[in-house]
């Protein structure tokens, strides 16, 4: 009897196949660099490899503590495009670049500055009567649960008096009622917090006239 044995499968690199013609990539290019402050939410980075070639490995990385260190990674496409998420970062200042990698070596981009902060509103009634009560409401943008967010108010020409803090409900939205003066006048508000997620913000300043 005569008997097969096992065929094993051979593995080589043919001269002129993807794996042998990987070139060396010389630039990250069309990155959705953000051109003002971003909100504290998944930010998606999107870009391009050059030379075009699918299976690059892509990084956004952020410089902290003296070294670049990596927050996201993907690997490029057909096209050569790739898109990465930075995942609700917290309010503040940062130094962030984009590495792209291949078997020939690593190219980067600059490092782009980058300012993530959320929002405080402010809403005020446009005018109150004398010794009655008025509602002072606003938010916090992304809506957020459990911010501590402080009123401020100002008479005239008077200082800025801290008048109260609220907390924020399930929405991201508070509410306080205020007794407004005895007397006719004008009445500024405004209202500050310090949060993690959000930063330190500070509302615009809105008025009411007390007649």
């Amino acid at each position: 009897s005569t008997y097969i044995s096992k065929i094993e499968p051979v593995t080589t690199t043919i001269p002129g196949s993807e794996e042998s013609e990987v070139r060396a990539l010389s630039s990250v290019t069309r990155v959705n660099w953000p051109t003002k402050v971003i909100a504290p939410i998944t930010y998606e980075f999107k870009g391009r490899v050059s030379p075009i070639q699918f299976g690059a490995e892509v990084k956004l990385q952020h410089f902290v503590s003296g070294k670049w260190r990596t927050i996201a990674k993907t690997q490029t496409n057909g096209s050569g495009t790739w898109s990465v998420e930075w995942e609700n970062p917290n309010a503040g200042k940062y130094q962030v670049r984009i590495a792209a990698t291949n078997k020939k070596g690593t190219v980067k981009t600059s490092a782009t500055k980058i300012s993530v902060a959320g929002k405080l509103k402010l809403t005020v009634p446009a005018s109150a009567k004398k010794g009655k009560k008025a509602t002072i409401s606003g938010a916090v943008s992304p809506a957020t649960p459990g911010v501590k967010v402080t009123l401020e108010r100002k008479i005239g020409n008077s200082k800025w008096k801290k008048i109260t803090s609220v907390t924020t409900d399930a929405k991201g939205k508070w509410s306080t009622v205020r007794t407004m003066p005895n007397t006719a006048s004008k009445v500024y508000f405004r209202v500050t917090t310090s949060h993690d997620k959000l930063g330190k913000l500070k509302s615009s300043v809105k008025s009411l006239v007390v007649k």
